[in-house]
């Protein structure tokens, strides 16, 4: 049986609060993933993430994982200061070290287990994966001493699936601390997202859910674009995938609406799991 669930980066350019907890809880959403980039979600303020996290439990809402921050700040893109576990700038890998360690210090209160990170951002450059790799031995330490696990994201600019999936299986890596967050609407644009769903199987710690027209990462409520629902929802089945449907939408025009259409391709993916 699938498990819904849904990513705060539809209210990205909104600061939780509880009317945002009520309005997810109020469509029919119990868990969701936490885009943890201020001033959306503030890690630096920690006594307010303990009252969020409280805010939370009290409305049977919960924090299946968090996203560490990709850039410093919610801004207008082409104002953002971008951050990376990949860069070959020193300064800003060890600043996105700095700020996913402060998210991190946050999660116990949430009692959620898995952080997702995204992966390189340059397919071809031996120096960014040298890079990734000493960012993703420190982080992956960091983390398990909080018994909390790495999912990696395939994303568009850099690593597909497949190369993640080699990076990962590296001999330094636990396999039970570092694994796979396959984004299907990525995979889509990059691969194909059945192959790829059969191939990372056995580390896929998670799966980020939405649909585009295999161009334009439009992040798109499914069936709105050029993914084959029916044979995911098939895979799926077939390599026993127990996490969660994690929707990560972008239509912030009408959010109650594009809820409600979130709802019903759950419904209508969900039917097809069953039958698969």
């Amino acid at each position: 049986m699938l498990k819904k669930g849904l990513s705060t980066h539809i209210f990205a350019y909104n600061i939780l609060d509880e009317a945002i907890i009520k309005q997810i809880k109020g469509t029919g959403f119990d868990a969701i993933e936490i885009w943890g980039m201020r001033p959306h979600f503030d890690y630096k303020d920690k006594e307010w993430a303990e009252k969020f996290a409280k805010l939370l439990k009290e409305n049977n809402v919960k924090v299946v994982s968090f996203h560490a921050p990709i850039y410093e700040e919610v801004t207008p893109p082409d104002k953002r200061k971008w951050l990376s576990f990949s860069s070959k700038d020193n300064n800003i890998r060890q600043k996105a070290l700095t700020e996913a360690k402060e998210l991190v210090d946050c999660m116990g209160f949430f009692e959620a287990g898995l952080l997702v990170i995204h992966g390189l951002e340059d397919r071809k450059e031996t120096e960014s994966e040298k890079a990734f790799h000493k960012s993703l031995t420190e982080l992956s330490e960091y983390c398990g001493e909080k018994n909390i696990r790495i999912a990696v994201e395939n994303i568009l600019h850099g690593a597909t699936a497949e190369k993640i999936m080699r990076l990962i299986e590296d001999e330094r890596y636990d396999p039970d601390v570092v694994g796979m967050c396959l984004d299907l609407g990525h995979s889509n644009i990059s691969n194909n997202p059945v192959n790829d769903l059969e191939g990372c199987s056995e580390r896929l710690f998670a799966i980020h859910v939405s649909d585009n027209n295999s161009r334009e990462d439009s992040h798109g409520v499914p069936f709105t674009g050029t993914i084959d629902w029916a044979q995911v929802s098939a895979v799926l089945k077939k390599i026993g995938f127990d996490g969660y449907f994690m929707y990560e939408i972008r239509n912030r025009d009408n959010i109650d609406d594009t809820l409600n259409k979130i709802n019903e391709s759950f419904k209508r993916i969900s039917e097809g799991f069953e039958d698969a």
